[in-house]
């Protein structure tokens, strides 16, 4: 408990005695900085307070770094604390007592990575992501040092913050970056969190639809379902990678009311690539918790290409509980390419 003070005075012993030394004609007087009578001279551009609030913070965080060092498991509020109190400048000088004190290729300190790049990011996130994707190892500490600082600041900045993780270069992480930040920028703009997904080049694009799609069900399934039914109704936009919009959306609506999700399925534009996607996810979900509804349903409508993927998922799962009816949806694929394939899958299934 009688540390701590004696860390701040020795802090502040070596800022005045870096004041003391420097030049004359880096100093000013105390008349001409506004201080008291009696005061000695300041440098010019650093004033006593702030060069001592520097030193103490940087030594409070060094102390932390330390007890957390010997002790791995203790609490971290002491390090949040100290952390508190950093500018962008500091964190750049802190940054290296990091990797000094707690080496990155150590797995156990990725909680005080996560803690400090989330701290950093919330002032200055673009030095803060920078420096986690280029300077820590290809290891979990980098991609959660990465995420942490990205979030915090896309919560200041989503925009600039999805643009720069898009422009980052193929490098380690990049991938679990762009794949995570949906999750923050959905729910400042939805609509922009897909536009920019949409945008991403192909090896993204899907994935990162499917992570918009999910934070956005779960954050406003409504709006979610809206947004889809439009673009269903869009000429052309629809296409493999943005097809997980639909079938997310089916899946998502049908844990919650499967009849309310069939009603949604059937009113997307017949044999259209989006019904060809919802009805997929429908039945992914409804044929195993009901695959007598799931398949009566199913019935209703006549065999086409829209269908086939739904009924070559439905007759795969039901084959386990009815090995003879799984048989004869398979049959009923209207592609021959896919009943064969489907057939020889059943036949195996039937076997086990």
């Amino acid at each position: 408990m009688k540390k701590a003070p004696l860390v701040l005075l020795a802090g502040i012993s070596v800022a005045l005695a870096v004041w003391r030394q420097l030049p004359p004609g880096d100093q000013v007087s105390p008349k001409a900085a506004g201080l008291p009578p009696g005061s000695r001279t300041v440098a010019i551009g650093t004033p006593p307070v702030a060069a001592v609030r520097h030193v103490g913070a940087i030594e409070r965080v060094s102390a932390s770094l330390d007890a957390y060092r010997s002790d791995p498991l203790s609490d971290l509020t002491t390090l949040q604390r100290a952390l508190q109190d950093m500018d962008p400048a500091m964190f750049v000088e802190v940054f290296d007592l990091f990797i000094e004190k707690l080496p990155p290729h150590d797995i156990k300190t990725v909680d005080a990575y996560r803690l400090f790049f989330r701290a950093w990011g919330a002032v200055d996130g673009s030095t803060a992501l920078t420096t986690a994707v280029t300077r820590l190892p290809k290891n979990p500490v980098r991609l959660e040092a990465g995420r942490e600082a990205m979030q915090s600041w896309a919560r200041r900045a989503p925009a600039a913050t999805a643009q720069a993780v898009a422009a980052l270069p193929d490098i380690y992480g990049k991938d679990y970056l762009v794949y995570a930040l949906p999750h923050t920028y959905v729910v400042i703009d939805p609509l922009a969190a897909m536009a920019w997904a949409e945008a991403l080049p192909a090896d993204l694009r899907r994935n990162t639809l499917l992570h918009c799609t999910i934070k956005w069900l779960e954050v406003d399934p409504q709006a979610t379902r809206a947004y889809a039914t439009e673009l269903a109704g869009t000429p052309n936009a629809v296409d493999n990678d943005n097809g997980v919009i639909f079938s997310r959306t089916a899946g998502t609506l049908a844990r919650k009311d499967i009849a309310d999700a069939a009603r949604w399925v059937e009113q997307l534009p017949p044999e259209s690539p989006a019904r060809r996607h919802a009805t997929l996810g429908l039945i992914d979900w409804w044929g195993l918790m009901d695959p007598e509804k799931a398949g009566a349903w199913l019935g209703r409508f006549p065999p086409s290409a829209s269908l086939d993927p739904a009924i070559d998922r439905f007759a795969r799962d039901l084959v386990h509980r009815d090995p003879t009816g799984a048989a004869a949806w398979a049959g009923a694929i209207s592609d021959p390419v896919t009943r064969e394939k489907c057939l020889k899958s059943v036949r195996r299934g039937a076997e086990l």
